[in-house]
């Protein structure tokens, strides 16, 4: 097998393999993109700060679930989002943003909204 045959079905397996969060994390690094919502990276940030916060003792909050972009502003690079927190009451609906802090560094930051 030549080499280009080779990485091109490196690359198709890899893909299947991936999925799509896989690809879009490799497009992202690739190409300095903010994090989508939804994103390893970002959900894990929003559950640590959820699970430091003192509303979190106070509504036991389970889990955060479902995240998902509401919208996109590309001149800013800020997305909104949103998502569910489960809680021992049931499910409660949260908006949060994500932007960068330092693009080139690539550290992003999360700010809930009420």
């Amino acid at each position: 097998m030549d080499k280009k045959k080779f990485v091109y079905t490196a690359a198709a397996f890899a893909v299947v393999l991936a999925g799509a969060h896989g690809i879009d994390y490799l497009v992202g690094l690739r190409t300095n993109a903010l994090p989508a919502c939804d994103a390893a990276e970002v959900v894990q940030k929003a559950k640590k700060v959820i699970k430091t916060s003192p509303l979190a003792q106070l509504f036991d909050i389970r889990d955060f679930e479902r995240p998902a972009e509401s919208d996109y502003d590309s001149k800013a690079e800020r997305r909104t989002c949103v998502a569910m927190l489960k809680t021992v009451a049931g499910q409660e609906r949260v908006k949060y943003t994500v932007q960068w802090h330092d693009k080139k560094a690539k550290i992003f930051w999360l700010e809930f909204q009420n």
